[in-house]
């Protein structure tokens, strides 16, 4: 019974720290130390009405070109490396198409 006692406070005292605590703990200091990030970076546009429109994250989806970085597969979406409706072209190897996007 005394270890069936002690399994138990151990699995309360351990989903407290790790479940509970130590997350809160980590998001007040990326909160306070870099909030911009630990939001997501996101980068907003107004509508027509003037309200801010959330349209992706600076960190995410990328165009590189350069040969020093790695190329992801080619977008199908528009614009080009959006987030959102994110989806390939189904363009096989030897399709021109394909060559045109990657090319552009």
């Amino acid at each position: 019974m005394k270890l069936l006692l002690q399994s138990i406070l151990q699995t309360i005292l351990w989903t407290l720290l790790v479940g509970l605590l130590y997350p809160l703990a980590m998001t007040l200091v990326c909160q306070g130390l870099f909030p911009s990030q630990a939001n997501g970076s996101l980068l907003t546009v107004k509508d027509k009405d003037g309200h801010a429109v959330v349209v992706g994250s600076s960190l995410l989806a990328q165009q590189f070109s350069a040969p020093q970085y790695f190329w992801p597969r080619p977008s199908a979406t528009t614009p080009v490396f959006s987030t959102v409706p994110s989806g390939a072209s189904n363009f096989g190897p030897t399709n021109k198409n394909l060559h045109d996007n990657v090319l552009s």
